[in-house]
């Protein structure tokens, strides 16, 4: 909502024909639908970010998605 604008978030490219790349939004932006965005305590970033861009997840993201989408929705779904 709009209590996260302009927050520092872990964002993707919500349409991709190759491995989805997760990358860190620095603050002052707003994500919106085909940018999507996860709030993610400062101190879990460096984490998450090399967890949501290994080859593992982008496996399970793959047979999660069966489209080019990458949904926040299959992002929960992750171990």
């Amino acid at each position: 909502g709009a209590a996260e604008y302009f927050k520092e978030t872990i964002t993707w490219s919500a349409m991709t024909s190759g491995a989805p790349l997760f990358r860190l939004l620095p603050h002052g932006f707003v994500i919106g639908h085909k940018g999507p965005g996860i709030a993610v305590p400062a101190d879990r970033r460096p984490w998450m970010l090399a967890l949501l861009n290994s080859t593992p997840a982008a496996r399970i993201l793959r047979q999660l998605s069966g489209t080019l989408d990458i949904l926040v929705g299959q992002i929960q779904q992750l171990p």
